[in-house]
């Protein structure tokens, strides 16, 4: 079967993990940070690194977001708004209702789909039964992307289609 292509966008602490993680287990990883030298040690692991980040979400079907915070990752997404007509965007940055409530919005208006998550583990623990992520919203991004999360966090919990449900 062809693994999914994943574009990470921020490759901080946690999308470092989470990059490592999803190469570990089979999928094509595509990754963009504002400072690309954060990214390059993960290329040895064979991502791919893209000096765009509309570069790494066009390479992809599925984005997940994990920057600084959500003001930055307003400014890429609307950057990138045209490429993320048809995707899954999984925002796996901590966040409030609000911003999950504004995130759905974007996404709806960009015809990308939204799915909101909150990690509830250090770095060091994802990808193993200590990971714990918290999902909600769109029921349909979820069985698309269950595998795909459960890779992250064997120990994931979807809490419904309340888009802020997850929001912390």
């Amino acid at each position: 079967t062809i693994m999914s292509q994943i574009a990470i966008l921020g490759t901080g602490l946690m999308g470092s993990a989470v990059a490592r993680c999803l190469r570990t287990a089979g999928f094509g990883v595509h990754l963009w940070n504002r400072s690309i030298e954060r990214a390059l040690p993960l290329a040895e692991a064979g991502a791919i690194v893209h000096d765009t980040a509309e570069a790494a979400v066009n390479a992809a079907d599925v984005v997940i977001l994990l920057m600084l915070n959500h003001t930055i990752a307003r400014l890429v997404l609307e950057r990138c708004a045209l490429s993320l007509r048809g995707r899954d965007v999984l925002d796996l940055m901590t966040g409030g209702m609000q911003e999950a409530r504004e995130f759905s919005d974007l996404l709806a208006t960009a015809h990308g789909f939204y799915l909101k998550g909150a990690i509830q583990c250090f770095p060091g623990a994802i990808g193993t039964g200590d990971a714990l992520i918290y999902a909600s919203g769109d029921e349909a991004v979820w069985a698309r992307r269950q595998l795909l999360l459960q890779a992250i966090s064997p120990a994931i919990r979807y809490l419904g289609p309340r888009i802020d449900s997850c929001a912390i």
